[in-house]
């Protein structure tokens, strides 16, 4: 029988404490070992997106064993899945086929998959399972494809077991809210596949390697990801390291748009705004131009103060009636994770407790309640 020393207070009181405003701790070694290897090692391309080397542990090249049978068969159960659901296997082959006709990945040819085949590159290849979530509440991509990096090769490590974190660079998001509040004029924007507007640099694309196929009689095909991607340990930290280096890079010193790709984004939202109308416009113009020269498009714009949007294409706005919000007083768009009713500038948590026939635990009130201070996104 087990049991706890924790009354049903203190287990309460934890879900009330407001989170500290104290600056983060000293980094660890291994965040900074992460942050100077990508000081060191990162360049941009023609184009000027950033182009990294995933941060990786002393000795990883001995610790990555096979993974192809295991991603092979986790692959052919998605297939499986698939076949009974059809609308989630069009979206999902749709999703697949966005990624590679936006070139972040790429079909090996049939030479490189007869050597991939024979495992003459191995182990130094890292094959990924994939598989789909859906996401009802959003308003562009419903079916995502996440990639499980964490699927352990026959050594015991997976790849993100070789890879580093990095530490956390971006300010919490309870601070970044009250910076958020200060601001007359509030402005709210997303990058557009943040992790995938950044390239990997040739050497890493081999520990990136997928099975596909778009039909069911064709043979399964190796894609190799050319981007950095979801379900990778460094994800995060690599995207907003990025983006904090193209402030330095490009952003002028002393500018709006320069201050607020430091410090106005919490992951890949943008959050902020300015004093008046006319300044929230120039913020919004500088900052998307300070963005397109690194490969950053940001979309779905949204404000308190319709007239900011003006002249946006109605497929770059957060929602479809954005600018007109006297037609829907009620409009809410999701941020954070938070429910910001963007006519009447309120922030709120929108949460319904369902009903449920069965019987009422503490196990089940303090599921509840966890749910209540930690939002889904």
């Amino acid at each position: 029988m087990a049991t706890t020393t924790e009354s049903i207070e203190e287990l309460l009181e934890k879900f009330w404490r407001v989170e500290s405003c104290e600056d983060h701790p000293a980094w660890s070694k291994e965040e900074q070992d992460c942050e100077e290897h990508i000081r060191a090692t990162h360049s941009r391309s023609e184009e000027g997106r950033y182009v990294i080397q995933l941060p990786k542990c002393v000795n990883w090249d001995h610790m990555l064993g096979e993974s192809r049978v295991t991603a092979l068969n986790r692959y052919r159960k998605l297939e499986n899945r698939l076949e009974h659901d059809i609308n989630m296997k069009e979206q999902y082959h749709a999703f697949m086929k966005e990624y590679l006709a936006m070139g972040h990945m790429r079909l090996l040819t049939q030479a490189e998959q007869l050597e991939e085949s024979k495992g003459l590159e191995r182990p130094r290849v890292y094959y990924l399972p994939h598989h789909a979530v859906v996401k009802e509440s959003s308003f562009t991509t419903r079916v995502r494809v996440v990639f499980d990096a964490s699927a352990r090769t026959d050594s015991g490590y997976s790849l993100n077991n070789i890879l580093l974190k990095g530490p956390q660079i971006q300010d919490d998001l309870f601070i970044l809210l009250i910076r958020f509040r200060k601001h007359e004029v509030a402005l709210v924007g997303d990058v557009e596949k943040m992790y995938r507007q950044i390239l990997l640099d040739t050497k890493d694309i081999l520990r990136l390697r997928i099975f596909l196929r778009f039909t069911k009689d064709g043979p399964i095909d190796v894609y190799e990801l050319l981007t950095v991607t979801y379900g990778l340990t460094p994800s995060s930290f690599l995207a907003t390291r990025a983006l904090q280096q193209l402030a330095e890079d490009e952003g002028k010193e002393g500018t709006k748009s320069r201050s607020a790709l430091l410090k106005d984004l919490y992951v890949d939202d943008y959050i902020g705004g300015a004093s008046t109308v006319d300044e929230a416009i120039e913020l919004r113009k500088d900052l998307t131009s300070l963005m397109a020269k690194g490969g950053f498009p940001i979309r779905k714009w949204c404000s308190n103060r319709p007239e900011v949007l003006s002249g946006i294409p109605e497929d770059q706005l957060g929602t479809i009636l954005t600018i007109k919000f006297e037609l829907n007083p009620e409009e809410k768009v999701q941020t954070l994770g938070i429910t910001w009713k963007p006519k009447a500038d309120q922030l709120k948590f929108c949460y319904q407790v369902g009903a449920y026939e069965g019987k009422w635990t503490r196990r089940r009130i303090l599921s509840i309640i966890a749910k209540l201070f930690d939002p889904p996104a």
